[in-house]
């Protein structure tokens, strides 16, 4: 969109591995300042063991869950 580059308001995000894919901004501003991008989208199972763990499953759980292919790890 030719509006959205010129006034900046399209982001470079990271959508795999070597992918990257141009997104719209958030349409705010603090200070006349857009807000930044705080961080790309998780990878897939990026950051599953951790959630895992806080909702009380073990490391024989996660194995399990993982070898029946319920979930995907990194």
């Amino acid at each position: 969109d030719p509006h959205l580059r010129a006034s900046g308001g399209l982001l470079e995000t990271r959508v795999g591995p070597g992918k990257s894919v141009a997104v719209p901004a958030l349409p705010l501003a603090l200070d006349g300042e857009r807000l930044p991008k705080r961080s790309d989208p998780p990878g897939v199972g990026e950051g599953a063991r951790q959630v895992l763990r806080e909702i009380g499953c073990g490391d024989d759980e996660i194995a399990a869950l993982a070898a029946a292919r319920v979930i995907a790890l990194p």
